[in-house]
């Protein structure tokens, strides 16, 4: 049974510790973005990306590289898997 002292706080038994920290769920360490994705130089038309801009200022995409992944990553997938 847990004590209380006076301060209102809680004492956790043991076994009440080992519980609540099998029922924390265990999270796995994000990646750094640099540690994640690969820098790429490439050659784009000044068109193509004045309207990525434009789209991009506008709130319709939220990053150009997620729009290149996600254009690739469509671009394969719908060719080559």
């Amino acid at each position: 049974m847990p004590t209380v002292n006076s301060s209102n706080s809680r004492k956790y038994s043991m076994k009440e510790q080992e519980a609540d920290t099998k029922r924390k769920k265990v999270r796995p360490k994000k990646l750094k973005f640099e540690d994640a994705h690969t820098r790429v130089t490439t050659y784009l038309k000044n068109s193509l990306f004045e309207e990525i801009q434009e789209l991009r200022d506008l709130g319709h995409i939220a990053t150009i590289t997620g729009l290149y992944n996600e254009a690739i990553d469509d671009y394969l997938e719908e060719n080559y898997r």
